[in-house]
């Protein structure tokens, strides 16, 4: 069994699985990225490391939808991201 962060996208329920995940923060500061593509939305200081915010809704077709004031450090590979979210939701066993 693994323990999965389950987040929701518009009405859909989606998981990683938490070992991916370094942190959830609150409400960082985004900094503007002149000329990114649409779904990167910035980037923001972590613990003195640059990472991207990368708008998940917008990056799978939900746009609309509001954002989580809680987001995602994930880091796989040695590579860091942040990743924005409609709603986290909870931590279950699968």
């Amino acid at each position: 069994m693994a323990l999965t962060l389950i987040f929701r996208l518009g009405d859909d329920l989606y998981g990683l699985e938490i070992d991916t995940i370094q942190e959830i923060i609150e409400d960082p500061v985004h900094h503007y990225a002149p000329l990114a593509h649409g779904v990167l939305k910035g980037a923001i200081n972590f613990h003195g490391q640059i990472l991207a915010v990368v708008d998940l809704p917008e990056l799978l077709g939900f746009a609309g939808e509001q954002r989580d004031h809680r987001q995602l450090v994930l880091t796989h590979d040695c590579q860091s991201m942040v990743l924005l979210v409609s709603c986290v939701e909870r931590i279950v066993n699968i």
